[in-house]
């Protein structure tokens, strides 16, 4: 369109551009014409002698509907995202943040995983809110890498394929304010979990090397927040579902 309008423009009359460009904007020629005073049968007349005319007519209608369907389909897209759509994002992105995988988040808000990559193509709110969910995602698991790897955690001590429970003086077994066992635990530290962190971190430092800047000019906040869930989670034994790569793309 542009290319026929920039062609022509030069050898059209003001009145004839007056009323193109009002065509347009409101993509009707009874608008075009109370807008600019030029009445309807003076269109007419120019789309008959002026071939210039009229290819910049056909070009800018063309234009002019693509725009209309344009708004009628966000028109029809914010009139689906009601309340009750919007309460079943809560409910996805308050699990998501939770636990950082589509699949149990979809299943903790009672809808499909296609629903949410639905929601992500066409409600930009609703992707700009999960782009905040994945970043808070990511800020829980570098708390618990730190956690784990300074803190440390107790971890159950298993003998003999059995898990084994804290005994009193008597060998009689410690029962907690429930009445059930308490088992007995070791606190480990996971010190090689900080090296994720160090990365993250400070990536010119602790990175490749030879790829560093490379890296840091090509990928963004959130590529580099997803690497980060998918390192810890194989460190912490969190099984993702595989088809969840999707949402990474």
């Amino acid at each position: 369109m542009s290319a026929t309008w920039h062609t022509t423009a030069h050898r059209m009359s003001s009145d004839q551009r007056r009323f193109l460009h009002a065509h347009r904007r409101y993509g009707s020629v009874t608008c075009a014409s109370r807008s600019t005073g030029i009445s309807r049968s003076q269109h007419y007349g120019w789309l008959k002698r002026s071939t210039g005319y009229r290819e910049a007519f056909d070009a800018g209608d063309t234009a002019a509907k693509v725009r209309q369907r344009r708004a009628r389909s966000r028109a029809r897209s914010d009139e689906r995202i009601g309340p009750e759509t919007r309460a079943r994002q809560d409910r996805f992105l308050s699990a998501y943040r939770e636990c950082a995988v589509v699949s149990y988040a979809a299943a903790a808000a009672g809808i499909g995983r296609r629903t949410h990559y639905n929601w992500l193509n066409n409600d930009p709110e609703y992707c700009s809110r999960f782009q905040d969910a994945r970043e808070d995602a990511a800020d829980r698991i570098e708390l618990e890498l730190w956690h784990r790897a300074i803190e440390g955690y107790e971890e159950p001590v298993i003998y003999q394929g059995k898990v084994m429970y804290l005994n009193d003086a008597d060998g009689s077994t410690v029962l907690d304010d429930d009445g059930q066992p308490i088992p007995l635990t070791v606190k480990r530290h996971q010190p090689g979990l900080l090296m994720f962190l160090a990365k993250a971190l400070k990536p010119a430092v602790y990175g490749n090397q030879q790829h560093s800047i490379e890296i840091e000019d090509r990928r963004t906040r959130n590529e580099q927040a997803a690497d980060l869930i998918r390192q810890a989670e194989r460190m912490l034994g969190i099984n993702r579902d595989p088809c969840d790569t999707e949402d990474e793309s």
